[in-house]
């Protein structure tokens, strides 16, 4: 990306979940503010420009604005003492349509997400029903013949004068349809284009519920506008009063940790968003936490919306100032570490060793069967929220994080 930057994760990361937490999490502050001081710095990834001017003479240009002083190196190319061009510079938009035509499209397209199982106990229960089936198909065949004759000795009563040809008629049918289903070219084609996991069928049922809960269409297209605007695409998934959340990230205000290697924001080592809410929205997002001595604070320094230096930003770009009117708050990410431990046992089970992963506080217990426990440090992402300068909040590990097993 051309842009290098130092890793402010720093400190002692070889720490366990409770030292984090110790002396009212000052852990999470520290590296809340270490990120604070580092991010949002003059990048100088493009020319002469910062990453903030960057993208905000995009979104300027798509709203039809036009800042003169950005052309000043072509209106006057020996300097400000040239005086003005006689010429008025007139904006004439070549791209904003475009772009709303292509939002307009994509928001037409069909939304056919979909969840489907790949773990080994799925695929395995997917072979065994396939194995069922098929072999339940053998087992009628070798049967037919038996079968027939039976159908045979009590043809009579199928010819039944009670019944009306139209019910003749659908029994034949439902066992035409029996039989022809349990061939194995039919079973092996409703195995890869019907049948679905119990796990597929409920992770669907659950997608189902949050794409019409949360939005999901409209968020994508919101995230598609800001990457034809400015590159990038970013959304945040969490969890708020107990219920997943998918929220858009503004990229104007968002920084993240840059190398050569990182391709994926996921993949960096430290990530801010400069969120800027009102004092009801502080209370919504993090009421439970917030003790009432500092909501008095929150409200006697915003009063209705007032302005206070409470919030002022410490970003550097003079094009990039806080308005004053909302609290400034920063959701800051970073990978640390986490302790897990490997412990060798005997089962009272099958009386052989085995091995299984506690809990960072499990203590070595011979008596029990214990034979060893090994100490591994694993990447754990933690988050927190700093409101205002000095009110910290959310200060945990990242909810929900994914750990293959296999590759811990």
């Amino acid at each position: 990306m051309g842009i290098e930057q130092r890793d402010v994760i720093i400190g002692n990361q070889k720490l366990t979940q409770a030292e984090k937490d110790a002396n009212n999490k000052q852990y999470y502050k520290n590296q809340i503010d270490r990120i604070a001081a580092r991010a949002f710095g003059t990048l100088m990834g493009y020319g002469n420009i910062s990453e903030y001017t960057r993208k905000k003479v995009n979104y300027d240009l798509y709203n039809n604005i036009i800042d003169l002083n950005d052309l000043n190196y072509v209106c006057k190319p020996y300097g400000a003492d040239a005086g003005e061009l006689p010429a008025q510079m007139v904006n004439r938009d070549i791209s904003s349509n475009k772009i709303k035509l292509i939002l307009g499209m994509e928001m037409q397209r069909p939304f056919p997400w979909k969840a489907v199982a790949t773990n080994y106990e799925a695929t395995t229960r997917k072979e065994q029903l396939k194995s069922k089936m098929i072999s339940e198909y053998v087992v009628n065949t070798i049967m037919l013949p038996i079968q027939q004759e039976i159908e045979l000795q009590y043809a009579e009563s199928l010819q039944n004068k009670q019944l009306t040809p139209e019910e003749k008629q659908k029994i034949q049918q439902q066992i035409s349809d029996e039989i022809k289903s349990k061939t194995p070219d039919e079973v092996l084609k409703y195995m890869s284009r019907e049948h679905q996991d119990p796990a597929e069928v409920l992770a669907n049922q659950i997608l189902n519920y949050i794409i019409q809960k949360e939005n999901v269409k409209f968020k994508f297209n919101l995230g598609y506008k800001h990457a034809t605007l400015a590159g990038e695409e970013i959304y945040w998934v969490s969890i708020i009063n107990n219920k997943p959340v998918l929220r858009n990230v503004n990229p104007l205000y968002f920084d993240y940790e840059r190398t050569h290697e990182n391709q994926f924001v996921q993949d960096s080592s430290w990530a801010v968003y400069d969120l800027r809410l009102s004092v009801s929205d502080v209370i919504t997002w993090f009421g439970e936490e917030l003790t009432d001595e500092q909501i008095d604070r929150l409200y006697e320094s915003f009063p209705y919306g007032g302005p206070n230096s409470i919030g002022q930003s410490v970003i550097d770009d003079t094009a990039y100032k806080h308005d004053g009117y909302t609290v400034r708050v920063l959701h800051c990410q970073w990978k640390g570490l986490k302790k897990i431990q490997f412990l060798k046992y005997i089962s009272p089970e099958t009386g052989e060793e085995e091995e299984m992963i506690v809990d960072e506080t499990y203590k070595l217990n011979k008596k029990n069967g214990d034979i060893s426990l090994k100490v591994e440090w694993i990447p754990e992402t933690h988050e927190g929220f700093r409101i205002a300068h000095d009110i910290y909040v959310g200060c945990e590990p990242v909810k929900g994080q994914h750990k293959d097993l296999d590759n811990l």
